[in-house]
């Protein structure tokens, strides 16, 4: 069985608030579902999405359900309890005397880390910097990361070049721009995410083409050749 994952609080956040990195998790979420891995997440969470839901004047929520659509719901045990207040003994024996303070924010961040830990989690996603920096320092063994599927690429687009085309009409076309969905320090074993190339010709009613392209069909194509499974 595949090791399982670990959602940070702000990961269900931005889903929950319609964060632009929402698109990305929800893409995340059909991957993992489709490897049948499993997700899971601290009862804090539950804190920390319904905190909103209960000021003043705000809609009713019930973010516990939805959550638990998405992950297996963990409580705090005596063994994550004492992991937890040993990762914030370590983060503070670090710190400047004057950066001490009590920070509630630390104390969960902690929680989250130690229960990804005693639940042999390998990977943790969250969208909060600091704490993934604190992860991959004090939690050896996990691969701490953005939200982002392995397998996700986008294009963008800069502004359109004119070009002349055959009959030496000026033409737009668009550039695009090739990125991968992940960076470096993911898991080992992922394999090369297929290349999107979207192109766009605007001229006498002409309209959007697109095309996906995988590496083995863009080495046949600089073969003079079809790519395996078809043209």
């Amino acid at each position: 069985m595949p090791d399982p994952v670990y959602f940070d609080s702000s990961v269900f956040l931005a889903i929950f608030m319609g964060e632009a990195s929402g698109l990305s998790i929800k893409e995340l979420l059909k991957e993992l579902r489709r490897d049948k891995i499993r997700i899971y997440t601290s009862i804090v969470t539950i804190q920390e999405v319904s905190v909103q839901t209960f000021r003043k004047r705000a809609a009713a929520a019930d973010n516990y359900t939805k959550v638990n659509k998405l992950a297996r719901i963990h409580g705090i045990t005596k063994e994550i309890a004492l992991t937890a207040a040993k990762l914030e003994a370590q983060i503070l024996d670090e710190m400047k005397p004057k950066d001490r303070e009590e920070n509630r924010q630390r104390k969960w961040d902690c929680f989250h880390l130690a229960t990804a830990m005693e639940l042999g989690c390998r990977t943790f996603y969250g969208l909060d910097d600091k704490q993934l920096a604190r992860g991959r320092r004090f939690c050896a063994g996990v691969w701490f990361g953005k939200p982002v599927p392995p397998n996700l690429s986008l294009s963008l687009f800069t502004e359109p070049e004119m070009s002349k085309g055959a009959n030496g009409e000026q033409k737009a076309v668009a550039k695009s721009i090739e990125i991968r969905g992940s960076g470096s320090g993911h898991p080992e074993g992922e394999t090369a995410a297929p290349i999107r190339k979207i192109s766009f010709e605007e001229d006498e009613g002409e309209g959007e083409t697109e095309e996906i392209a995988t590496p083995e069909k863009s080495k046949a194509a600089d073969e003079g050749g079809p790519g395996k499974g078809g043209p």
